[in-house]
């Protein structure tokens, strides 16, 4: 019997592919294995180049290790820059975005298509079709992911994605319910919904609908699904109906992660941004104000060309002034056919670092300072399949995701308990009380 392996990097989108590649190759009677694998499947990631650094190290790696298997890789690097892993070794069978879905059953039938011509791609930018996955087994977790949107219309300044995932195309409105309900009769209490550019979702469905307008089917028949979380949210795509159903914590999570990108306005518009910071500020409030206990992350974007002192500093005071939870910051790096990664004023990369540095610094201080305003509060807390190594206890995250640690018995395992909050300052955690 063969066995594969499956290594996976980047986002939520990518983790959710990987799965249901696993999924279906066990489903085949294929063996998941560590080492000496006869198939491996790698999905790249390109978003950064640091990103596209790390996946050509894997498939380095996996090269080394695994020295008579099939290397397939896959995903956003493998899509934006086939030649310079085909440089790494000319065995190496490259399958592009459009034909990922198709994996599974190219490895079963041990296709001459893809064993002898080693490369498929294409332009991504003319697919105009969803390409379906059935949910995967998410195998150790008690979240599952189902990715209902793939591509991006955006075409923000410094960004590859859109060349990397093509347009935006959504699944159809009734398979996404159907997968839900899957999910739920699985016994999965949490879906993560995501997609490379999740608020479009349906505008380019024959039958048009909206991200909102699924919340909202959602939120009606409430009952028949899993509590739901959105990965990422574009601002501008946060809808009054959306915040209204988060206020409920009933079946949407109160927990919004949203990419900001900048906090300056000169910067936003170089970028590309379709708001400024006045923006920016108005949405976040608006969430704080109206949904309780709220969680709200945003993603940053330091060192962008043309960023001064000043500019930084707007971004800084922004971010500062504002209830957020946590910040996921990112120095920028040059994207190859991005019109940013022609811009000639590009930023030092030692001031970029250290701008980086503060962010992340003030980052941590307002993840602390949220923990610390919701201690003695009851939250709901979904318990995962593992517990922490160093401590031994179970651990969950609550419904505005903060990880908690509860020592209970195995039973607890992917159970949703309501639970008081507490703070240990011995072990520096969150403990969940009875």
């Amino acid at each position: 019997m063969k066995n594969f392996k499956i290594i996976n990097l980047g986002c939520k989108s990518n983790r959710f592919e990987s799965d249901s590649i696993s999924m279906q190759l066990k489903q085949k009677g294929y063996e998941p294995s560590q080492s000496n694998s006869d198939i491996v499947v790698i999905n790249t990631c390109t978003v950064t180049s640091k990103a596209g650094m790390q996946s050509r190290q894997e498939i380095r790696k996996a090269l080394k290790e695994n020295p008579e298997a099939k290397i397939i890789v896959t995903g956003c690097h493998a899509q934006t820059q086939p030649g310079e892993i085909s440089a790494i070794d000319k065995d190496i069978i490259i399958v592009d975005q459009e034909h990922k879905n198709l994996i599974p059953s190219l490895i079963d039938s041990d296709s001459k298509h893809l064993f002898e011509k080693n490369i498929i791609t294409g332009s991504i930018c003319r697919d105009n079709k969803f390409r379906f996955m059935p949910s995967g087994n998410f195998l150790g977790r008690t979240r599952a992911f189902l990715k209902i949107q793939d591509g991006c219309n955006a075409f923000c300044s410094y960004c590859i994605i859109p060349y990397a995932r093509g347009k935006s195309r959504s699944m159809e409105f009734k398979k996404v319910i159907e997968q839900l309900q899957l999910l739920k009769e699985k016994s999965y209490k949490e879906v993560v919904l995501t997609g490379i550019h999740i608020g479009l979702y349906g505008e380019d469905l024959n039958k048009k609908t909206s991200f909102t307008s699924l919340i909202k089917y959602i939120y009606k028949y409430k009952n028949n699904f899993p509590r739901l979380r959105i990965s990422s949210i574009e601002p501008n795509e946060i809808s009054d109906e959306i915040i209204e159903i988060a206020s409920e914590n009933n079946v949407l999570c109160p927990h919004f992660h949203i990419p900001f990108q900048n906090g300056d306005d000169y910067i936003l518009g170089r970028m590309k941004r379709p708001y400024n910071r006045t923006y920016l500020y108005s949405l976040t409030k608006k969430i704080y104000d109206k949904v309780k206990n709220v969680s709200i992350g945003a993603d940053i974007l330091i060192g962008f060309p043309g960023e001064s002192e000043e500019c930084f500093k707007n971004t800084y005071s922004l971010l500062n002034d504002l209830p957020l939870t946590y910040l996921h910051v990112f120095p920028y790096s040059p994207r190859k056919n991005t019109p940013a990664a022609g811009f000639k004023d590009q930023v030092n990369g030692k001031i970029a670092k250290k701008r980086t540095f503060e962010t992340r610094k003030l980052s941590n201080l307002k993840k602390e300072l949220f923990y610390k305003s919701q201690i003695g509060k009851t939250k709901k807390i979904l318990f995962e399949k593992k517990r922490d190594k160093a401590t031994g206890l179970l651990k969950g995250f609550s419904e505005n995701y903060i990880l908690c640690h509860y020592d209970g018995n195995n039973e607890l395992k992917n159970t949703i308990e309501t639970k008081k909050i507490e703070y240990d300052e011995t072990r520096k955690i969150m403990v969940a009380k009875d």
